[in-house]
């Protein structure tokens, strides 16, 4: 012997028991965190795999969306023949058909969901309050789903056909800075599959339409080639390759995936009012829009409503998330367009939306941006 003790042949079967089970906590600990929490929570940022959801699609699918929403130039749109909404129907141009009275044609109202007034009845959008506060029928054109960019060509379309009103209205949510730099929605929103939209394009101070890549969706071939058209003018595409993958076995290695991702990679359409390019865009798109109020003479108004979060940064006396855009935007077109901020109206912001903070809005968020509107008017909609 030559005195030295030698470790106990126990001592490593005990510490790799040890470790094993520390790995083991740790991988349940990993699962039940993902299950119980982040599941649903970032539901939106985990990566989508274009091959796996192209290869759920069907031929009733696309008949369904062709006879429904396609739309060669919108990329989809409401019109006289969707029906696909139960509690909405639509007009021969795709104005949601509304009970309220008056003249019309005077007044037309464009926008995404919160315009539409998506989950409330045609008698509870802001269109039809502000309807019966001017005594004139305001058209809703808008269509769940858009971006501005969108809702401006709709506009276009109208306006070429002869339909011009007095006033315009351009509703635009504060989340839809994400969809001026988005093409495909399913990058971004998680879903919508067919759903491929025109943009408005920024390049060294250029400004050109990239049309939607999806002419028409015919089979899976057409919409993976409209994919690949797609990405080199859709942020969200790239950033997709950025974004964990949904957690799987080993659960520890997902979990650490998920961390670096929420910690140095992760973007909400939040930060994008503070980048460059989809500011640029959107400064763009409101360009475009107050020269089709110089040339076919409307009153162009921008009204501002607010999601969930700034809703809280009001309550809590900070700016929103738009608010130094929006002044920039002031200063950029003066008296040229009318820029309306729904957060300057008095109202109690849990019960704008139809949960607290969260859904579209409610009957009382939606005469809230009604009032906002109705109060810019000097004495009528087209004084």
């Amino acid at each position: 012997m030559n005195g030295k003790l030698s470790p106990h042949p126990g001592w490593a079967f005990r510490i790799s028991v040890i470790v094993l089970a520390a790995i083991m906590v740790g991988e349940i600990t990993a699962f039940a965190g993902f299950k119980l929490f982040a599941t649903d929570r970032l539901a939106r940022h985990w990566r989508i795999d274009p091959g796996a959801i192209l290869s759920e699609l069907s031929l009733d699918t696309f008949q369904r969306y062709l006879d429904q929403f396609f739309d060669p130039v919108l990329g989809w749109s409401f019109d006289k023949d969707t029906t696909a909404i139960p509690y909405a129907t639509f007009d021969e141009l795709g104005a949601r058909v509304d009970p309220a009275d008056g003249p019309t044609g005077k007044f037309a109202a464009y926008g995404d969901s919160f315009t539409f007034g998506e989950d409330v009845g045609a008698d509870e959008t802001w269109p039809h309050y502000l309807s019966e506060q001017t005594q004139v029928h305001v058209a809703n054109y808008g269509v769940a789903g858009y971006g501005p960019d969108q809702s401006l060509l709709r506009l276009k379309g109208h306006l070429e056909q002869g339909k011009v009103p007095d006033t315009v209205v351009l509703g635009v949510l504060s989340e839809n800075i994400g969809r001026v730099v988005n093409v495909w929605r399913q990058a971004y929103a998680g879903h919508e599959t067919l759903n491929f939209k025109p943009i408005l394009w920024v390049e060294d101070g250029v400004t050109r339409w990239i049309p939607t890549p999806l002419a028409l969706p015919g089979d899976t071939d057409s919409v993976r080639q409209a994919i690949i058209d797609a990405q080199p003018f859709d942020f969200w595409l790239g950033y997709n390759q950025l974004r964990p993958n949904r957690p799987h076995f080993p659960y520890l290695l997902s979990a650490f995936d998920t961390a670096r991702f929420l910690s140095f990679r992760m973007v909400r359409w939040q930060d994008l009012w503070e980048a460059e390019k989809p500011v640029a865009i959107f400064r763009a798109i409101m360009g475009e829009f107050v020269m089709l109020s110089q040339e076919y003479d409307f009153r162009p108004i921008l009204v501002m409503i607010p999601m969930g979060e700034d809703l809280r940064l009001r309550d809590a006396e900070k700016p929103s998330t738009y608010g130094t855009a929006l002044a920039v935007l002031r200063q950029d077109f003066g008296d040229k367009l009318t820029i309306l901020d729904t957060l300057d109206e008095p109202f109690e912001a849990s019960q704008f939306n139809l949960k607290p903070f969260a859904g579209h809005a409610s009957p009382y968020g939606n005469r809230a941006i009604a009032s906002a509107i109705f109060s810019s008017l000097p004495s009528g909609p087209s004084d």
